[in-house]
C-alpha cells in the first residue's frame, strides 16, 4: 500500500502477526516524523490528523467519513500526505464497534448517511 511516497503497510492485513508489530510501527513512526518535519501550521490539527488515521486503520474509511466530514478527512489526508481511500481498510477489522457504521448497515445509502441526509446516522460514538 502507498501512503505518499512511503510505501506502508497496514498491520490488520491477513499477514499482520504481534512479531511484526514493532516494525510496523517504527516505520510508521519514522513517517510521521518526516511529515511533521515537512509541516506548518496548527500543531493540533497534525495530531488529529495522526489519530483520524490510526483510528481508521481499526475502522476503515467509511465508518471515518460517518464519524468525520469529508472535508475533514481530505485535510487530515493532506496533513499526512495520504489518501485515507487509498491507504485504510474500505471496513477495518473493528468497524462493528463504530455505532455508525452499525446505524448505516440499517439504511439504503451510505453516500447519503455520510453526507448527513440520512438523520440520527452520524456519530462518533464507539462501543
Amino acid at each position: 500500500m502507498r501512503v505518499g511516497r512511503v510505501s506502508y503497510h497496514c498491520p490488520y492485513s491477513d499477514e499482520f502477526t504481534m512479531a511484526k508489530a514493532p516494525s510496523v510501527q517504527t516505520d510508521f513512526l519514522r513517517y510521521v516524523a518526516r511529515q511533521l518535519e515537512a509541516y506548518k501550521g496548527d500543531a493540533t490539527e497534525f495530531e488529529r490528523a495522526i489519530g483520524a488515521y490510526v483510528l481508521g486503520l481499526s475502522l476503515g474509511w467509511k465508518p471515518l467519513l460517518l464519524i468525520h466530514d469529508r472535508k475533514v478527512v481530505r485535510k487530515y489526508g493532506e496533513i499526512l500526505g495520504v489518501d485515507f481511500k487509498v491507504a485504510l481498510p474500505e471496513v477495518g477489522p473493528m468497524a462493528h464497534r463504530s455505532l455508525a457504521w452499525r446505524l448505516v448497515q440499517k439504511v439504503s445509502s451510505f453516500w447519503k448517511a455520510a453526507k448527513g441526509e440520512i438523520p440520527g446516522v452520524r456519530t462518533s460514538a464507539i462501543g
